[in-house]
Formats: structure tokens, sequence, C-alpha cells
């Protein structure tokens, strides 16, 4: 969770919010541990005034592509990037 405008958030911009680097051990997935994480994020950014969360995540990470758009967040293809060669980020964003 990054505030927009800042270093550490490659895509959010001011009054935005940015989500990096989620991540669950594999001993606690299957059990809605991303799910409650994003949620938080997102009842945060809220609460916090924010008007929208973007995040990206790598094409092959389908289940985390499904948890996003389950929740709300569309695939946003302006905010894809490339990081370094090679890595190519799919951007989504949710409006809040």
């Amino acid at each position: 969770y990054v505030a927009g405008g800042t270093a550490m958030a490659q895509l959010a911009a001011s009054g935005e919010v940015g989500l990096r680097m989620l991540g669950v051990d594999p001993a606690a997935r299957a059990r809605g541990v991303a799910d409650e994480l994003v949620r938080a994020c997102m009842d945060r950014a809220r609460s916090e005034g924010h008007g929208r969360v973007v995040l990206s995540t790598q094409p092959q990470m389908h289940a985390a592509q499904r948890l996003y758009e389950r929740l709300g967040f569309v695939r946003q293809p302006d905010l894809d990037w490339v990081p370094e060669p090679g890595v190519v980020l799919l951007g989504y964003a949710l409006t809040l």
C-alpha cells in the first residue's frame, strides 16, 4: 500500500493508492487471505479519501487477475509497463 505521488508509487498518481508486492505464503493460499489483504487496502484507501486504487500483475498470474476482477478492478492497458527488459506488467484500477 503506497500513496500516489511518492517515489514507491510507480503507477499511482496523486489522489490514488498503489498496491505493490502482494503475496501470500503457499501454505495459506485458497483461504481468502489475499482477498482480505486487498479488501483491507481498499477500505484504507476509502477512509483516507483516495479516489482510485491501481496495481500491476504479471500476465501469467491468472489467480491474481481473477481476484482483482472479482473485487471490481478493471484492466487498464494504459497502465501496463515494463520495469526491466523481458518483464511486462499488466495494469488494473478500481475507482472507489
